[in-house]
């Protein structure tokens, strides 16, 4: 009995101890939409997207590929090694809260959370060709994120740029400018 206990266990131990370390990895090509288009103008860039946003980018703004969260990308002019990014964005809703976002990205630069009060005391109405969009600059030592947000359409549209403070205070004036221009195609 002994020796058929054995047996078994020897086979169910072996065949449990098998792993099928086997896998297999799929990658498909992004499709690009027919109805993004881009453009040079005096001004910048003009870009078209599938949200039917248009606007135009500084043409010292690099734009960079865009993902399936962000509608437009852009690399903002470096000061030696100090760099930035702005990232447009629409989200369902109101993406979460205004509250809730800003103190996400207090946090990405090293802020503790600001409650409802506080955080609205900071927000800026700045008037677009969309609408009024709510604007912030949040700044820690060297890091700072510049944000504005508009509802439009049951959606918030996001526009953040996040690096150097040096950068975004250089670029503020023009992020201002930016997010004015941006406008909605009939």
């Amino acid at each position: 009995m002994k020796i058929f206990i054995l047996i078994i266990t020897t086979i169910f131990t072996s065949s449990c101890l098998k792993e099928d370390l086997s896998y297999e990895v799929y990658r498909s090509k992004k499709e690009i939409s027919s109805t993004t288009q881009m453009s040079a103008n005096a001004e910048g860039i003009q870009k078209e997207n599938d949200s039917s946003l248009k606007w135009s980018a500084p043409q010292q703004w690099k734009e960079k590929e865009t993902n399936s969260i962000r509608i437009g990308s852009y690399d903002l002019p470096s000061i030696g090694d100090k760099k930035a990014e702005l990232s447009i964005i629409i989200l369902a809703g109101d993406g979460g809260g205004i509250t809730p976002n800003l103190n996400r990205w207090r946090g990405q630069i090293g802020l503790e959370q600001s409650d409802k009060k506080t955080i609205e005391s900071t927000l800026e109405k700045i008037t677009g060709k969309l609408g009024i969009f709510q604007f912030t600059q949040i700044t820690n030592q060297d890091k700072s994120i510049l944000a504005a947000f508009i509802m439009n359409k049951g959606k918030t549209i996001y526009v953040k740029a996040t690096g150097h403070k040096d950068v975004l205070d250089n670029q503020r004036d023009l992020f201002l400018e930016f997010i004015k221009g941006i406008y909605e195609s009939k």
